[in-house]
């Protein structure tokens, strides 16, 4: 069974090399799935809109996610940004979706 701890995973398997088998403990780099929204605030549909789901190692979500704004050119400056926070949704699961 994993052992996760934030972006590292460690997991025992089954090495082999020339002097046989033997069970190890090794390390994995832990990805989740990141969904990016962004709210129109203006008077015309208001509402939220699911702009991307990427994968990342967890931790600086809200980081990543202006970031991913500015290079894909959503955004062209930090004060084009109101706010960035968890989504919560009444009767939707959370998934950490920003």
């Amino acid at each position: 069974m994993p052992n996760h701890n934030g972006s590292i995973s460690q997991l025992k398997i089954q090495a082999v090399n020339g002097a046989g088998r033997g069970e190890r403990t090794d390390k994995l780099a832990v990805e989740e799935p990141l969904e990016i929204r962004v709210a129109n605030l203006s008077g015309y549909r208001s509402g939220y809109q699911s702009l991307a789901v990427t994968m990342r190692t967890p931790g600086q979500d809200f980081e990543l996610a202006a970031g991913f704004l500015f290079g894909e050119g959503v955004i062209r400056h930090r004060e084009e940004i109101c706010d960035i926070t968890y989504c919560i949704d009444p009767g939707e699961p959370q998934h950490f979706n920003i």
